[in-house]
């Protein structure tokens, strides 16, 4: 199959110790997109930093850890994951394990979604525990499953098809938005505006904060104003997604290495860790201590 793109997600395999062994792969020259399936041994570990957003789906069910080497495993169900680009994985799993694996570059994002690849448009997520499985159908695992196969018998129906499902698997994270946070309000091209101000002033000083009246003097509106706007084109306030923000960075940090919650509490901008527990809880639905131990 004619090929001109250069993914450089080796890497990610690269890190995995021992690495898996691939089982089908396909490149698509007509999107920027790459898919892997592959196998894993009995047990290892990973520490890999992502270069693309990384859509993942675990085929059977394992055990996973996330961070230090000394944190506990935890039962794994068939599920999928979402990574962002620069989000970096620590890890280890245990028990054999097919994974399906896509990297979709920022670009080609962008050009299929008409958004940009950031977190207050994509939710970051962990395949799921086992304790935590509902008979909901996992589109994500299904349209992984779709490429796997097509990718396995050499795409018979041609590159077009392949692109068409990846472009329903992007266009299906970022619809998702209304049902997680409740986005979909009617957007207008000035509240949309003056939110992309917001985002980056909140993000500029996501770990210190800022008032939102020095947000609205820097826009150079109201903060009635600014406050609905923002609502309007994100279906949250601006605390929302500060705080939502800050529960980002701290899953980050913890999937990451193993410094101490209390710590990473502070660094991110809450005032202990009983407000960051509570506050994580809230948006991801489990505690800090749960992804870790």
């Amino acid at each position: 199959m004619e090929d001109n793109l250069d993914f450089n997600n080796q890497q990610v395999w690269d890190n995995h110790t021992p690495k898996p062994k691939q089982v089908a792969t396909f490149k698509r020259f007509g999107i920027h997109a790459q898919f892997q399936e592959m196998q894993y041994d009995d047990r290892g570990s990973w520490d890999a930093t992502m270069t693309d957003l990384h859509l993942a789906s675990l085929v059977t069910p394992t055990q996973h850890r996330y961070g230090a080497s000394a944190n506990k495993y935890h039962a794994v169900a068939p599920s999928s994951s979402v990574v962002l680009p620069g989000d970096r994985l620590v890890g280890g799993w245990e028990g054999k394990m097919v994974g399906q694996h896509l990297f979709i570059s920022e670009a080609q994002f962008a050009a299929i979604t008409g958004t940009e690849l950031a977190s207050h448009n994509i939710m970051p997520y962990d395949f799921t525990l086992q304790s935590e499985t509902t008979p909901e159908v996992d589109i994500i695992v299904n349209l992984l499953a779709i490429l796997a196969h097509d990718a396995r018998h050499e795409s018979p129906a041609g590159p077009i098809f392949a692109e068409t499902i990846i472009s329903a698997l992007l266009q299906n994270l970022t619809g998702s938005k209304a049902k997680i946070w409740g986005y979909g309000a009617t957007k207008g091209q000035n509240a949309d505006k003056i939110t992309n101000f917001a985002i980056d002033i909140l993000q500029a000083n996501l770990t210190n904060g800022v008032s939102l009246m020095d947000v609205s003097k820097q826009i150079g509106v109201s903060v009635q104003y600014l406050c609905r706007m923002f609502k309007q084109s994100t279906g949250m306030s601006p605390h929302q997604y500060l705080l939502r923000e800050r529960v980002f960075m701290a899953r980050k940090l913890i999937l990451e290495g193993d410094t101490p919650l209390a710590e990473i509490a502070l660094e991110v901008g809450f005032t202990d860790q009983s407000k960051l527990s509570t506050t994580f809880k809230n948006i991801l639905g489990y505690s800090p201590s749960q992804l870790r131990n």
